[in-house]
Formats: structure tokens, C-alpha cells, sequence
């Protein structure tokens, strides 16, 4: 890896460092002395003495083994951070319909789930959610997350200029076409959470959509209604499936029906900001929860549902990692913040594909930390990956804002390139 390449991504790389070195800290042996004394380990001390042993030397987490699966999670975010940071730009951008065709993989399995019985070979987890399409997942809300993310992609993806005339338009009626069909997908996932972030994936895609065909000369002109086209066009295929899916569409079902899992849900906010407080600065370690929790579980909300996460992973990560997620979590914002903003600052025309690219980093970003508000994709490998990359998107984007004139040059020197 070149110094450029090392430079481009340090401040991403160290976000995702950051956390396992938390995590390395959760799991180093700390002496009774010290570790009596940590917030909330009052009950688990009572152990030894009922044991008849002295108090042994043991680690902040209070399932080890936990801590240690999720310190090897989450190297696969950092390996995606690293070895996509070695290849060059073309190759960057090379990963997007690889990452698509993924993505629509996971959607057809989904689509076979749906049509096939609720107990079908095609779901490959024992525990899932039966009769919805969870795609290559376990879980409807993951699914629904990374089909929300393809609305941006293939809108970037139809945005990128080709030698032909022809294959641009090619490209583009395969990419609306692609949109349209996804939105029955996300219906029949049955994720109430995913219909919003659809929404908001079909939004971001228009405002990401930039005309190929647009000439240089034409780089100043006003933006393309091309994009809100696309929102019209996409309304009106969602208005038409849901008229016809309406008696079967497991999501609208759950929509108007009262759901048990929600409610769950909902009632677990309370309990688990208790235990925050118990426990907080130290927190009790990456991957302890469903463990935890079990201590802490209120008698009213005992039943034959068992609760492996928080389903917000946000308050979740704070009650596991305690101070120091905090500070990570704020970091991570701050950068995407700065980011964001200073990829809004350029403007002039029909952008580069590297600011197209870095835009699509950070709405990928966000769509999957507004979905870890509900549930927890982050905790999900591949979506974890697709997260690296999305960081890397962003990173390799412009460092400096570029506005106006220079932008126009900058882009019309990128074209001239390419052509």
C-alpha cells in the first residue's frame, strides 16, 4: 500500500481500529481489587464466595467468549477497509455492479422465498423469519436494508458516462428498470423499517442521478428533472404494487395488524437504559447482551420469545462498549459530518465519478446507520463489508470543496480523459 493510499483512508482505518482495541481492553484480566469495584458487577461477584473459591482476576466483558467473536467480526470491515484501499480508482469503482448483482442475488432468493412455503428450502437459516423474503439473511430488516441501499447504487451506476450514446441509454433503462423491480422485494420483506428506508433510498438515489448524456458545454445548465422523473416513475410502480399485492404483501399486513415482535421492541427501550445506566462507564462487553439481559429481563416481559439484541443498535453498542463507544460513535459521526458536508460544497455540473462515488459512500452510510436505529445490520458480516466499503467510497472522495468554475474545468478535463 502506497503513502497516498495509507493517507487517503487514516482516518476511517483508525475509526476501525479503535473498536477492537476496545474490545482488547474488555477482555485483559483485571485483579478483584479492581474488578469488584467496576458499576454493576455486584451480582456476579456473590459468585466466587457461593463457590467457596477467592474472587478470580477477570475481564470488563462478562462473557468472554462473546467479546472474542465479535473482536473476529469485525475484522472483516477492516480487511474490506484495507485490501479495497490497495486497488486503484477504476478498480474502486469496478466493485459497484459486483456489489449490485449481490444485492440482486439476495433479492431473487427472497422473491423464491415468498412465492414458495413459508418452511422452504430456500431459507438457509433454522432460526429466520419464516414466510418473509430475508433474502441471503435470517432477518427481514437486514434484507430490506441492503435493497434500500441498491436505489442509490444503480442510480450512480446510470449516472456514469460511457463512450456510446447507445450504452448510456442502455445502462440507464436497465438501471430504472433494476429500481422498479426492487420495490416489490421490499414489500414482500414484510420490514416495516425497510419501506422507510426505501423511501428514503429511492430520495437519495434522484438527488444522486446525474444526466451521462449531458455535454460539457451543458455543464452549468440547471440539474435534470431526469431525477425526479425517476420518483414519479417509481411512485407510480409502488402504487400499482401495492394495489395488487395488498391481500399478500406480508409488510403491509404487519403495517395495519398489531405485531407482538414490535411491541417487544418498544417495551425493551426502557429495561435496556436501566441496565446502561448500571453499568455505565465500563460497559459489559461487545456481544454480552442476549446474556446479560437475561439478568435484567423484567418478569412482564418474559415469554417464549427470546431477545439476542437490542434491536437499536445505537443504545446497544453504548450498553457493551460504555464511555469509549460513545467517544468512537461521536467520532464516527464527526467524520461523516465533515464528509458530507464538504462533498456538498462541490458543485458546478455533472460531477466526476469520484465525487459520484464518495457521494455514495456516505448515503450508504447513513441509510445503514438509520437502519441500525431499529435493528442491527452493522453486526451482520456482509453488510459490515459493505460498510468498509462504502468508507472507502467517501474517503477517496475530493479533500478540498470545489466550487462554481473550477469545478466545471475539473469535470470537463474528466471527460475529455475518458473520451
Amino acid at each position: 500500500m502506497t503513502k497516498e493510499q495509507l493517507a487517503a483512508i487514516r482516518v476511517p482505518l483508525l475509526l476501525a481500529l479503535l473498536l477492537p482495541l476496545v474490545m482488547v481492553i474488555q477482555l485483559i484480566p483485571l485483579p478483584p481489587a479492581i474488578w469488584t469495584k467496576l458499576p454493576g458487577r455486584e451480582l456476579y461477584a456473590m459468585a466466587a464466595p457461593l463457590a467457596g473459591i477467592e474472587q478470580p482476576w477477570r475481564p470488563i466483558s462478562l462473557v468472554p467468549y462473546r467479546t472474542w467473536n465479535s473482536l473476529f467480526a469485525w475484522l472483516v470491515p477492516i480487511a474490506m477497509l484495507l485490501l479495497v484501499a490497495r486497488l486503484d480508482r477504476e478498480q474502486r469503482f469496478a466493485l459497484l455492479p459486483i456489489l449490485i448483482g449481490l444485492g440482486f442475488i439476495s433479492g431473487i432468493v427472497g422473491l423464491a422465498q415468498a412465492i414458495g412455503p413459508s418452511n422452504g428450502p430456500f431459507y438457509f437459516y433454522e432460526i429466520t423469519n419464516n414466510g418473509s423474503a430475508v433474502g441471503l439473511f435470517s432477518n427481514r430488516n437486514h434484507q430490506a436494508a441492503l435493497l434500500a441501499c441498491l436505489f442509490p447504487m444503480l442510480a450512480v451506476y446510470a449516472s456514469i458516462d460511457h463512450p456510446s450514446v447507445s450504452r448510456v441509454r442502455l445502462t440507464t433503462l436497465l438501471c430504472g428498470a433494476a429500481a422498479t423491480f426492487i420495490l416489490p422485494l421490499l414489500l414482500v420483506t414484510g420490514s416495516r423499517a425497510g419501506l422507510v428506508l426505501g423511501m428514503i433510498g429511492l430520495v437519495a438515489g434522484a438527488l444522486l442521478y446525474g444526466n451521462p448524456m449531458h455535454g460539457v458545454g451543458r455543464l452549468g445548465s440547471r440539474r435534470s428533472w431526469n431525477g425526479w422523473l425517476f420518483i414519479a416513475g417509481a411512485a407510480i410502480v409502488l402504487l400499482i404494487g401495492v394495489t395488487v399485492m395488498a391481500s399478500r404483501a406480508t409488510s403491509l399486513q404487519r403495517l395495519l395488524a398489531s405485531d407482538e415482535t414490535e411491541e417487544l421492541r418498544i417495551q425493551l427501550l426502557a429495561p435496556i437504559w436501566e441496565m446502561i445506566k448500571v453499568y455505565f462507564p465500563v460497559g459489559i462487553g461487545f456481544g454480552a447482551f442476549p446474556d446479560v439481559y437475561k439478568v435484567h429481563e423484567p418478569f412482564e416481559l418474559l415469554s417464549t420469545q427470546y431477545v439476542n439484541h437490542a434491536h437499536n443498535d445505537l443504545l446497544e453498542f453504548i450498553l457493551e462498549g460504555g464511555l469509549p463507544s460513545i467517544f468512537v460513535l461521536l467520532t464516527g459521526i464527526a467524520f461523516w459530518s465533515a464528509g458530507a458536508y464538504q462533498l456538498r460544497l462541490v458543485n458546478g455540473g455533472h460531477p466526476t465519478r469520484t465525487v459520484l462515488f464518495a457521494r455514495l459512500g456516505a448515503t450508504i452510510i447513513l441509510i445503514l446507520g438509520l437502519a441500525s436505529i431499529v435493528d442491527y445490520p452493522l453486526r451482520v458480516p456482509s453488510i459490515s463489508a459493505v460498510f468498509g466499503l462504502s468508507m472507502i467510497w467517501m474517503s477517496f472522495g475530493p479533500k478540498h470543496p470545489i466550487r462554481g468554475g473550477a469545478a466545471l474545468r475539473m469535470t470537463k478535463c474528466s471527460v475529455d480523459s475518458r473520451a
